[in-house]
């Protein structure tokens, strides 16, 4: 039961600093940001790199569907439709990642 208690609650720090990473993007905290073509997945702002800046945005779309005003279908990482704990996952396995260039 701890286990799990420790999970959930490492689970809702990740999403609050997603949430807050996302406030920063809309806000245009990274508005001069090079856009690079980028093959790696959960790259959601093409910066070359898996980063914060990718979970803030998924944070703000996160519980969104299509037909959403937040849906956004480049977070979409397993196109299932709903942007859940299952794309996050995606993200989180190449949190750190960077492009070869």
């Amino acid at each position: 039961m701890k286990r799990v208690r420790a999970l959930m609650r490492g689970g809702l720090i990740f999403i609050l600093i997603a949430l807050l990473m996302g406030l920063m993007v809309w806000a245009g905290v990274n508005k001069d940001k090079k856009q690079v073509i980028s093959p790696l997945v959960g790259d959601i702002d093409k910066s070359g790199r898996v980063d914060g800046f990718d979970l803030g945005r998924f944070g703000v779309a996160h519980g969104t569907r299509e037909g959403d005003p937040l849906w956004n279908p480049r977070l979409d990482l397993n196109n299932n439709g709903v942007l859940d704990g299952k794309d996050l996952e995606i993200i989180h396995k190449n949190f750190g990642n960077t492009a070869k260039k």
